[in-house]
C-alpha cells in the first residue's frame, strides 16, 4: 500500500512541476494573477512532496519532531491553497466593487483565523497522534475537518457570486476544483488506507491549468478581433473604411441592395482657406448627417472626401425613402455633398457602381455652375 501511495504523490509531483514550470517559463506577461497562480502551484507541490516524505514512518523514530512538524505543515496546506485560489479568482475576474473587496478581506481574515486555529492545535497534539509507531487522529480531528469544509463552503460562495462575471464554463472549471479534492477526501474517510486527499490536488491544479489557457486563448482571440476591427475603422470618422469597404464587394450575395456614391462638395476649398481642422470638422459634419439616415455598418469612407453607403437586404421603397431623407438634409447652407445612387442584385455590384458614380459626377458638373470657385462659401459658414 505504501507503494502505491508514494506512486500517486510522485505522479502529483510531477504534475505540479510541469505546470509550475510552465507557468513560469511559458507565461512570460509579469501581473498579480500570475504570481498568486504560481503560489498556488508551489503550495500544492509542497503538499505532495511532504506527503511522501511522511509515507515513511521509520522517520518519526529517528526525527520525532522534525517529523511531527512536518505533519503539521502537511495539515495546513489547504489554507495556503485555499488563500491562493480566492485571490486568483478575484484577479481572474477583476471586479473592483467595494462590496467585492469587503468579501474578499472577509475571506482573507477567515484563512488567517482557521490557520493559526489549526496551528495551535496541531502544535498542542490534538490533531493527530502516534502511538506504538502508528499515526491516528488526534481528539480534535473533527475541528480539523470542519475548518475544511468551512473554506469549502466559503469557495464555493465566492464561485456562486461569480457565476455572471466568470460564465458556465469558468464557473464549472473553478467548482471542479473543490469537487475532486472533496471526493478524494469521502472516499478517503470510507478506505482509510488509499490516501487520495493529497494527489487530487494535482488532479484540481490541472483545472486551474486549464482554465489559465482558456482565459489566454479567449483573450488572444479577442485582440485578434479587436485589431481586426480597428483595421476597418476610419481613424477620422471612426465608420468604415476602404478596407471594410473592400471586404464587403469580396463577398456580395445574391440578393437586392441600394448604393449610395457621396462626394464631399468644397473639402479642397475649405482645406486651402480655412485649414486641414476645419476640413476634418467638414468631413465630420457630413458623417453626422450620414449617421442621421443611415446604420454605421452600412457607411463606408472610401478615400479623403468620397463616401459609400450600401444597404443590403432593402426594398426599393425603403432606399428611396432613405435617399431622399438624406437629401433633405444636406441643402443647407448648400449641398455639402454631390450624390449618385443606384439599386439591383448584388452580382451587378459593379454595374450599380459605375451607374452611381456616373450620376454623382453629372451632380458634381451641376454643383461647379452653381457655385464657381465656392464664391458662396465665407467665414461665417464655418
Amino acid at each position: 500500500m505504501e507503494s502505491e501511495i508514494l506512486t500517486a504523490n510522485l505522479f502529483g509531483i510531477c504534475v505540479l512541476s510541469i505546470l509550475l514550470y510552465g507557468s513560469i517559463f511559458e507565461y512570460k506577461e509579469k501581473s498579480k494573477k500570475k504570481n498568486w497562480y504560481i503560489f498556488l502551484l508551489c503550495s500544492g507541490l509542497y503538499s505532495q512532496i511532504i506527503d511522501v516524505i511522511t509515507c515513511d514512518f521509520h522517520l518519526y523514530a529517528l526525527f520525532p519532531h522534525v517529523f511531527k512538524a512536518i505533519i503539521l505543515l502537511d495539515y495546513l496546506s489547504p489554507f495556503l491553497i485555499t488563500l491562493a485560489f480566492q485571490q486568483y479568482i478575484y484577479l481572474y475576474m477583476g471586479v473592483k466593487s467595494s462590496i467585492y473587496k469587503k468579501f474578499q478581506y472577509f475571506g482573507i481574515n477567515l484563512i488567517v483565523v482557521l490557520f493559526f486555529i489549526n496551528v495551535v492545535l496541531g502544535m498542542q497534539g490534538h490533531l493527530f497522534i502516534f502511538e506504538n509507531g502508528q499515526y491516528a487522529h488526534g481528539m480534535y480531528f473533527i475541528y480539523y475537518l470542519a475548518s475544511y469544509f468551512l473554506l469549502i463552503v466559503y469557495s464555493f460562495i465566492v464561485i456562486g457570486y461569480s457565476v455572471k462575471k466568470m460564465g458556465i464554463h469558468d464557473t464549472i472549471a473553478t467548482s471542479l476544483f473543490f469537487i475532486i479534492p472533496i471526493m478524494a477526501l469521502i472516499i478517503n474517510m470510507i478506505w482509510y488506507e488509499a490516501e487520495f486527499t493529497i494527489p487530487s490536488t494535482a488532479l484540481s491544479m490541472l483545472v486551474i491549468h486549464i482554465m489559465l489557457r482558456s482565459e489566454r486563448e479567449n483573450t488572444l482571440i479577442e485582440n485578434e478581433v479587436n485589431a481586426k476591427r480597428l483595421m476597418h475603422i476610419d481613424e477620422l470618422t471612426k465608420l468604415n473604411n476602404r478596407l471594410a469597404f473592400n471586404q464587403f464587394i469580396s463577398d456580395l450575395k445574391n440578393e437586392d441592395i441600394g448604393i449610395i456614391f457621396a462626394d464631399i462638395n468644397g473639402l479642397k476649398y475649405v482645406n486651402d482657406h480655412y485649414g486641414h481642422v476645419k476640413g476634418d470638422c467638414y468631413i465630420l459634419e457630413f458623417s453626422s448627417l450620414l449617421l442621421k439616415v443611415f446604420q454605421k455598418e452600412n457607411i463606408y469612407r472610401i478615400s479623403g472626401d468620397e463616401f459609400f453607403i450600401l444597404c443590403p437586404q432593402i426594398t426599393y421603397q425603403e432606399f428611396e425613402k432613405k435617399l431622399v431623407q438624406l437629401k433633405s438634409l444636406m441643402l443647407v447652407p448648400m449641398p455639402i455633398a454631390s450624390l449618385g445612387s443606384a439599386f439591383g442584385n448584388e452580382k451587378n455590384f459593379y454595374t450599380l457602381w459605375e451607374i452611381a458614380e456616373k450620376e454623382m459626377y453629372n451632380e458634381k458638373k451641376a454643383f461647379h455652375k452653381l457655385y464657381p470657385e465656392y464664391s458662396r462659401y465665407t467665414k461665417d459658414t464655418f
